[in-house]
C-alpha cells in the first residue's frame, strides 16, 4: 500500500501565512525550504492548486479538487502504516485548527474513519 498521502485544503489565508500557522501546529515540524518541512519521519510540501476555482471549491463530491492548496506529504524514512494513519489524522487537525478546510486522499483512507 502506498503510505505517500495528499491533503487538499480550502483557506482564505495566504500560503506562507498558512504554512507558518501549520508548522507551529504540528510539533517537531523542521522547515526545509520555503514550501516544505519534515516532520514525523515525511518530507511535507504545499502548493498552490493548479487546479483552484474558489466557486467549485466544496469538501463534498469531488470539488475538494479545486481547493486552494495541494500538500503532498511522502515518507522519507521506513513508515509503518499505523504511523502515516496517525500523521494524516494530526496533518488533518492541524490544517482544521489554522480554520481551513481539508480532505485526506490516500491510499489508506477508507482506514482513517469519519
Amino acid at each position: 500500500m502506498e503510505l505517500q498521502f495528499l491533503v487538499m485544503i480550502d483557506t482564505e489565508i495566504g500560503l506562507f501565512d498558512f504554512l507558518e500557522r501549520l508548522r507551529t501546529e504540528l510539533t517537531g515540524a523542521r522547515l526545509q525550504r520555503p514550501r516544505s518541512f519534515d516532520w514525523m519521519g515525511n518530507w511535507v510540501q504545499v502548493w498552490e492548486n493548479d487546479d483552484y476555482i474558489a466557486k467549485r471549491a466544496r469538501p463534498t463530491v469531488d470539488e475538494y479538487l479545486y481547493f486552494r492548496y495541494r500538500m503532498e506529504v511522502t515518507p522519507t524514512e521506513n513508515i509503518h502504516l499505523d504511523d502515516q494513519l496517525d500523521a494524516a489524522l494530526q496533518v488533518k487537525r492541524s490544517v482544521e485548527n489554522t480554520g481551513a478546510e481539508a480532505v485526506i486522499c490516500a491510499d489508506f483512507e477508507d482506514l482513517l474513519g469519519s
